[in-house]
């Protein structure tokens, strides 16, 4: 018996020890090409990118002396406070100090700063790429087709394009897949402290993604499906889900989400836009039963009304006492803000649909071969779209509820590409990219035969098992092209015309490149009316 034991221990320590060598492994691949591209475009000017760079430094300075950002609609807290401990770490070990009395900082201590944050996101970029190794495996896709995602992940221009522009699409997606992954751990979790605070570091991390860009709340659906399948494999919560919506009832319902929109309605008071009420009830309603299944493994009514009563006071809490209000502003108005930056609304004279169809084209062209992937792209649209109606039209009993998510993953993904192509922009290929690949993946199992995939019925199984080793063979090809180019994702710079623009200019900009501009004087007094952290004065 002790050398059976014995056996076992070592057999376990070795299974340990190769899971780990597989991730180590996976990290390093991933980062490779993110740091190959941030290294070639590591001696960059500081002021190559003024809107990014220059913007996060300015804002990072602004918080330093104590008044409020002045930029929101991102609304863009991360780089912020990066760039702020950036700051702060060079002024605690610089020899001399990097700041003057008047917390002005020098062209030379700025270029370190924004060397410093090149770095930090290229590491990002290929962290963003890896994470959807643990969470394919989480979602039950095979390993080795889980790392050949990240992998192609990781050479796509989706990753690639935002190695070369601190921006925040990759950092709120790293958020997103972290959401996922720690609401997993949660559930694995015996000891209920520990599994309590992972539960409610899953709502943080969400929250996270939402103040670094709003644009990434567009996934809400699918990470809420993300997570209800992983709930769903658990028998206790399987069952309080599907006894939930009877122990609700018709009115309780319409009541639950009049309650989940109320903490939306105090904290975006008094910018209420009726547009964000349904995008926001089921944000709400989705965080309040994480919470409950979180905290309790099970949900019903009466915990996810009392999980719902903790989220509430919290979001009050973080939107009216601890965020300033451009921030505030930049989550809560959600998705209303994002309407205005749309390419029609920008220009009357686009049509719609055709722009919308140029720029599926363009995110198709850049992450896929793309004749050849929207065909599949579209033929798993069309299967899927049938298998979602025949769910609703036969009393919910004739489809598997696994192809059902599944189904529902796919149309979770046209959402997002039609958003996206509203504005059309290689920064957002993230967004589209990986829910992608992942929905792949996942479907791609029917062709490596699994037990717990023996139920679904073959044709439609097989369709979605074809279109998704189309768009992963398309994408692989895609992104294998890329690593003899590597140079062309390095932007090497921006128009001169665009350091003169205003949202760089606080005044402690200026000693920098930006502080020559003609109308510094003016874009830095325009900034004094942010410095209130409740809003512009006047």
């Amino acid at each position: 018996m002790l050398d059976y034991a014995n056996g076992s221990i070592r057999e376990s320590k070795d299974s340990l020890a190769a899971d780990w060598l597989w991730h180590i492994s996976l990290l390093i691949a991933c980062l490779i090409p993110s740091f190959v591209v941030g290294l070639l475009g590591l001696s960059r000017p500081y002021d190559a990118i003024p809107d990014q760079d220059l913007l996060w430094a300015s804002e990072a300075l602004r918080l330093i002396r104590g008044v409020a950002p002045s930029y929101a609609d991102h609304p863009g807290v991360f780089w912020t406070l990066v760039y702020r401990l950036n700051i702060e770490v060079l002024q605690t070990f610089a020899s001399s100090p990097i700041l003057d009395s008047t917390g002005s900082i020098t062209p030379g201590d700025l270029d370190l700063v924004i060397k410093a944050a090149r770095i930090q996101n290229a590491f990002i970029c290929g962290i963003c790429a890896y994470l959807i190794f643990p969470l394919s495996q989480i979602l039950g896709t095979h390993r080795l087709i889980a790392a050949s995602l990240a992998i192609i992940c990781s050479l796509s221009s989706a990753t690639l394009t935002g190695v070369s522009e601190i921006r925040h699409e990759t950092i709120s997606a790293v958020f997103l897949l972290l959401t996922i992954t720690t609401f997993n751990k949660a559930l694995q979790q015996k000891r209920k402290a520990t599994r309590r605070l992972l539960a409610s570091s899953t709502i943080a991390l969400f929250f996270c993604a939402s103040f670094s860009k709003n644009q990434s709340l567009l996934l809400t659906p699918l990470v809420w499906l993300a997570i209800a399948a992983i709930g769903w494999k658990l028998s206790g919560i399987r069952h309080s889900i599907k006894h939930l919506s009877r122990q609700f009832g018709a009115k309780g319902i319409v009541v639950f989400a009049i309650a989940s929109y109320l903490p939306l309605l105090i904290s975006s008071y008094p910018d209420i836009d009726l547009i964000n009420l349904p995008f926001w009830v089921v944000i709400n309603s989705g965080l309040a039963c994480i919470l409950s299944v979180g905290w309790n493994n099970r949900a019903d009514p009466r915990m996810i009304y009392k999980a719902l009563a903790g989220l509430g006071a919290a979001e009050v809490i973080l939107f009216r006492a601890l965020s300033p209000q451009w921030w505030r502003q930049g989550v809560t108005g959600f998705p209303s803000w994002m309407f205005r930056y749309a390419n029609a609304a920008e220009n009357a004279n686009i049509n719609i649909a055709n722009h919308t169809q140029q720029g599926i084209g363009q995110y198709f062209g850049n992450l896929f071969t793309p004749q050849v992937a929207a065909q599949a792209a579209f033929f798993a649209l069309t299967v899927t779209s049938m298998i979602v109606v025949a769910y609703f039209f036969s009393r919910h009993s004739a489809v598997n509820t696994t192809l059902l998510a599944q189904a529902c993953a796919w149309t979770g993904c046209t959402f997002i590409l039609l958003s996206c192509s509203q504005r059309i922009a290689p920064r957002y290929e993230i967004y589209i990219f990986i829910p992608i690949m992942i929905s792949a993946g996942i479907s791609l199992q029917k062709i490596i035969p699994r037990s717990s995939m023996a139920a679904i019925p073959q044709v439609t199984s097989r369709a979605l098992s074809i279109c998704a080793a189309i768009l992963i063979t398309t994408g692989a090809i895609r992104s294998a092209t890329n690593i003899p180019n590597l140079q062309a994702f390095v932007n090497r710079g921006q128009s001169r015309e665009v350091l003169c623009i205003g949202h760089h200019m606080d005044r402690t900009m200026h000693l920098t490149s930006a502080g020559q501009c003609e109308v510094f004087p003016k874009g830095s007094f325009d900034k004094n009316v942010y410095d209130s952290w409740w809003g512009p004065r006047g």
